[in-house]
């Protein structure tokens, strides 16, 4: 099932196609730049996202094992 796209890729997808059909090869180039930083930019955010709910996991996983007592003999 393909995702959602935003307005922005839309016109971003749009101008790609534009600079295409123009045979504008600054343009075009400008614009797949643009549309890769975009994408670097999610990809990012997800990055940190992740990252930061691993470290809430390592947290909790370290208090956890700070008050943990070997079962006696």
């Amino acid at each position: 099932m393909p995702t959602p796209r935003r307005s922005g890729d839309l016109k971003a997808e749009a101008e790609t196609v534009r600079a295409h059909l123009a045979q504008d090869r600054p343009r075009a180039a400008a614009t797949a730049t643009a549309r890769n930083d975009a994408a670097l930019e999610v990809e990012n955010r997800m990055l940190l996202e992740q990252n930061a709910a691993l470290q809430r996991t390592r947290n909790c996983a370290s208090n956890e094992t700070q008050h943990w007592q070997p079962a006696a003999k």
